[in-house]
């Protein structure tokens, strides 16, 4: 909500000085945090069944929505239908069905490694093949380099982050043969 009421105040009041201090908060990542929020309290009213968690949820997605989309159309309508169907998978059977597709598991199931990967795989990638074809700066250059992440973002998420939660596990509960998936959920590596 501050970020919010500072993204309006450098909108009505700003100079070079606020929007340089804009793009500093901006390095923060702060302008997501409205949307984690959200998420979490979809998540309370979902796995709980808290009323007001879901309200207050509506009223912050409004402020996240906003700060995200800067009132401009076409990113302030991906925001409100992102919204949308996010609480539309939880309630309504046909959006699970529909977001439910093997590209979009798929994409999930790496997302946050490919989170942690694609900015620099992308920019060595882009770079390079540029330096080899100088001719070739289309959004073709990106495809070796998305497809590249996408492979190591398969691996991390398929066999690297499996086997760090075990040994994570393994190092907080000591070394037992075998760490059950309630010990790991009691320490916080499962949900």
């Amino acid at each position: 909500l501050a970020f919010f009421t500072f993204k309006v105040f450098a909108r009505l009041f700003g100079n070079e000085i606020i929007w340089m201090i804009e793009d500093l908060v901006n390095l923060t990542s702060i302008h997501l945090f409205g949307w984690f929020c959200t998420g979490m309290l979809i998540y309370r009213w979902y796995q709980y069944k808290e009323n007001h968690a879901l309200l207050l949820s509506i009223i912050l997605s409004v402020f996240a929505i906003v700060t995200s989309g800067e009132l401009n159309a076409i990113p302030t309508l991906f925001c409100i239908v992102f919204y949308a169907l996010f609480i539309g998978a939880l309630v309504n059977d046909n959006v699970r069905i529909a977001l439910s597709n093997r590209f979009l598991l798929f994409t999930g199931f790496i997302s946050y490694p490919l989170y942690l990967v694609h900015d620099s795989i992308l920019i060595s990638s882009v770079t390079e093949i540029h330096k080899i074809f100088p001719e070739v700066m289309s959004y073709a250059s990106y495809i070796p380099g998305l497809a590249l992440a996408a492979l190591i973002s398969y691996l991390l998420a398929k066999y690297y982050e499996p086997y760090c939660r075990t040994k994570g596990a393994e190092i907080l509960l000591g070394n037992q043969k075998h760490v059950s998936r309630k010990a790991m959920a009691r320490i916080g590596f499962l949900s």
